[in-house]
């Protein structure tokens, strides 16, 4: 790539030169041909590139954190950068479940060593910078092409758009471009000034990124919450049994491929979510079911009537009621939902006695407040933090957890699309 514009003059050449200042020069370049050449100066380059590593810096050590902590990054309702972290793409050696080494730890020691490369460049001067450039520019490359590689994998093979996986993809880009454009421009005097300048951008960079990502460290360990679909990884470690005897279920037992729900029974998501199960189990030809466990988040703002909800529902169960009483509920806004008399409406509308459940939801020792605790206790095990949480279960497969978003598209890939077309035998 290159920064150059030549504009044929007869007998000299004039020369713009900028970094910081612009200065004009008349210097001879070629006599032969006298041209104006327009050049960006290899200093400025330079401090662009301290910058963008410092952002670089920033971005890998976020995500690096993420796999630290295992907790989750602010990555949108979809938490594809949750999707991705957990795919073995994602560590150079072993896995979410094991252990091992997270690419996030690759991205940030190669940010580290650009960083570092550019800082010394900017203050050794011009004298014997090439040699640095080169090595810059192949590093950032070789960075350039694995965040290419990572990101058609992200996008095409999981399924997910991890955003600070993007935005790490994309400054790398910008950091070879930034070095392509280095090896084109003119060698460029610096003095002591000019030292010091890059001292005082150097320094200040690499502080911002440092402070950014302590704050970013303190920030998730307050606020943030466990990365979602580490739920699986602790089923499958703990060999963690999500469907029972006694769990509730729709559709056939022997199906082949049984899709687990964690939800809250005052949860919008979950409303909008549950129809589309059920459709998808009728459509399926036997070859889904559905299993519901509850996990109310009874401590959030308009949740507070989901725990007598959800002990109302396994009171309906008794009697073979109880997707009748999770069918209606989700069927009414959330906002006529708020009382204990308009949960007992629902109850009343499938057949069940008012005054019998009323009794019942105030007695903490009654058989159906226990269902709901082992189904918060379950919940609680494998570190749900969030409803509507999904899991595709299959007879000899590690359990495996799936965006609610994604359930559609993800029954139509391995290992579910030939149990679709086929059969097996559930688990």
């Amino acid at each position: 790539m290159s920064v150059r514009f030549d504009v044929i003059h007869r007998d000299r050449n004039l020369q713009f030169t900028f970094g910081i200042e612009l200065v004009d020069s008349w210097t001879p370049v070629s006599q032969s041909t006298g041209r104006y050449n327009f050049t960006v100066s290899v200093l400025a380059l330079n401090r662009i590139s301290i910058v963008l590593g410092s952002i670089g810096l920033f971005v890998a050590g976020y995500l690096s954190l993420g796999h630290l902590l295992k907790i989750s990054l602010p990555c949108g309702v979809s938490h594809g950068c949750d999707v991705v972290a957990l795919h073995p793409s994602s560590y150079l050696t072993g896995n979410s479940v094991e252990g091992g080494i997270p690419v996030a730890y690759l991205g940030f020691a190669g940010y580290l060593a650009l960083t570092l490369i550019a800082v010394i460049r900017g203050l050794k001067g011009p004298q014997n910078t090439r040699p640095m450039i080169v090595l810059g520019f192949l590093g950032s490359a070789v960075g350039t092409i694995y965040s290419g590689y990572l990101t058609y994998t992200a996008l095409y093979v999981i399924h997910a758009t991890c955003i600070w996986c993007l935005v790490s993809a994309a400054v790398m880009i910008l950091i070879t471009v930034v070095h392509a454009a280095m090896l084109q421009a003119d060698r460029m005097e610096n003095n002591a000034a000019e030292q010091r300048f890059d001292r005082i951008i150097s320094g200040v960079s690499l502080m911002v990124a440092a402070i950014a990502l302590v704050g970013g460290w303190k920030q998730l360990e307050a606020s943030g919450s466990a990365i979602v679909g580490d739920s699986a990884n602790i089923v499958n470690k703990g060999k963690i049994e999500l469907v029972s005897a006694d769990s509730h279920t729709f559709g056939p037992a022997d199906a082949p491929i049984t899709i687990v729900e964690f939800a809250d029974l005052l949860c919008p998501a979950c409303q909008q979510l549950f129809p589309n199960l059920e459709a998808l189990v009728k459509k399926s030809n036997g070859k889904l079911r559905l299993v519901f466990h509850h996990f109310p988040l009874f401590m959030k703002e308009d949740h507070k009537m989901a725990l007598p909800a959800a002990t109302m529902a396994e009171i309906a169960g008794e009697q073979g009621k109880f997707f009748d009483f999770v069918h209606t509920i989700y069927s009414k806004q959330q906002s006529d939902l708020q009382t204990s008399e308009s949960i007992l409406d629902i109850a009343k509308s499938i057949g069940l006695d008012p005054d019998v459940v009323s009794k019942r939801i105030a007695d903490p020792k009654d058989k159906a407040i226990e269902r709901v605790t082992n189904d918060i206790n379950l919940a609680n095990s494998i570190k749900i933090q969030s409803t509507p949480s999904v899991f595709f279960v299959v007879e000899g497969q590690p359990v495996e957890p799936v965006a609610p978003s994604k359930i559609e598209s993800r029954l139509k890939e391995e290992p579910y699309a030939s149990l679709m077309k086929g059969g097996g035998t559930g688990k």
